[in-house]
């Protein structure tokens, strides 16, 4: 009984390590001009590698890996019908990191919440003028 009770943990086990090394090895990579801000970090401009392991995360590392984060996401059903690419919310001079979308991994079509900062800024610059969105082509 021992026995058996060991193989199925061993197959669980094997089962989400394989899973998530079959999330993770499937990623976009972007450059950046300008700093933007995921959640409440602010990156610096740069080529960035984004991932999706699943459970409502997305995972965003730089190119020489000295910047590595995570954000909260949800998948959302829209997907890039020419190549992958970042969707970014500006306000006034600050860029927020709101969607990831490509035309075929799915796991990648996410929607990024937005923080408490980006609302804080959106609010202000409201009464300033229009909001705009703007997109980054990635690979």
């Amino acid at each position: 009984m021992k026995r058996i009770t060991v193989m199925v943990i061993v197959s669980i086990v094997s089962s989400i390590v394989a899973s998530n090394a079959l999330a993770q090895q499937y990623g976009i990579q972007a450059k950046v001009p300008f700093d933007f801000t995921v959640s409440n970090e602010t990156l610096p401009a740069g080529t960035y590698t984004i991932t999706s392991p699943g459970n409502g995360l997305v995972l965003i590392e730089s190119s020489d890996s000295r910047i590595s984060m995570g954000a909260r996401s949800s998948r959302n059903g829209n997907e890039s019908t020419s190549g992958c690419k970042l969707v970014f919310n500006k306000y006034g001079n600050r860029y927020f990191l709101s969607q990831v979308l490509t035309p075929t991994v799915s796991s990648l079509n996410v929607w990024i919440a937005p923080s408490k900062l980006e609302k804080r800024v959106r609010l202000r610059e409201a009464s300033l003028k229009v909001n705009e969105q703007v997109q980054i082509a990635a690979r």
